[in-house]
């Protein structure tokens, strides 16, 4: 797409370049030409080769940046963008910015509350121990079940019972966690834990908190350009009650 747009502006710069010795004051019978300083950029040849590299290096982002926008938006999305992020740049040519993002990010992810994104991934029921290496110290089911221990009782101020167990239910994917229980509920995972609740107490309590985090403000920025249209200079005595019922309409 960019070799395409390359040319079409490149052609048009052609097409376009003021003569030389023009000056920067056109009379009304001259033929139209940019401006030089825009000409000379356009037909540059390692301008183009720079916005080329920005492009490759902005497209990533902007593709995780566009799922985490989405309502439903979920921490295994936050974990699974960070994944790609780190897998492009270790990909990267450029050495000396490529070491550079990835201590980055390394500097990014130890500031996170690390052991909360990655039981997004484990209760995930698609995903689970997936795409974890298993020759990395802690990070397995194990180890992370005490993560689970650990944000029940602090949610719940209540000492675990049955957390482990029901969790090993949900590893060995016995029914309600079966595949085809899961697939019902259409990649919804929050309104399938909310349903699994009743025979997973524990461990249904730990996800429907995890999963019903939302990682950004997009409905609520949404909610206040509605607000914004309703409050206005010439209607401003609406009680609050009537608001909120405008906007459940």
């Amino acid at each position: 797409m960019i070799n395409n747009f390359y040319k079409i502006i490149k052609t048009l710069g052609s097409m376009y370049e003021p003569h030389t010795g023009s000056s920067s004051y056109r009379r009304p019978d001259e033929p139209l030409y940019l401006p030089a300083n825009i000409s000379s950029i356009l037909l540059d040849e390692n301008w183009w080769l720079s916005l080329s590299k920005l492009v490759l290096v902005l497209k990533p982002y902007c593709i995780i940046l566009d799922i985490l926008q989405s309502d439903k938006a979920r921490l295994h999305e936050v974990l699974g963008g960070f994944g790609y992020f780190v897998e492009f740049w270790k990909k990267y040519d450029e050495s000396e910015l490529r070491e550079k993002m990835l201590n980055r990010l390394q500097s990014r992810w130890q500031n996170w509350e690390q052991p909360l994104l990655l039981l997004s991934w484990l209760l995930h029921p698609n995903y689970q121990m997936k795409k974890f290496k298993e020759n990395i110290p802690n990070l397995n089911h194990v180890y992370l079940s005490k993560w689970l221990i650990y944000y029940y009782e602090a949610w719940s101020n209540m000492k675990s019972q049955s957390i482990l167990r029901e969790y090993e239910k949900f590893r060995k994917k016995q029914y309600p966690f079966d595949e085809n229980t899961i697939n019902q509920f259409n990649e919804d995972i929050l309104d399938f834990w909310v349903w699994v609740t009743p025979t997973a107490k524990e461990l249904g309590y730990v996800a429907q908190h995890i999963f019903g985090v939302c990682v950004n403000a997009a409905s609520v920025e949404r909610l206040w350009s509605c607000m914004g249209s309703l409050q206005t200079k010439r209607r401003n005595r609406l009680d609050v009650s009537n608001y909120k019922h405008v906007q459940f309409l």
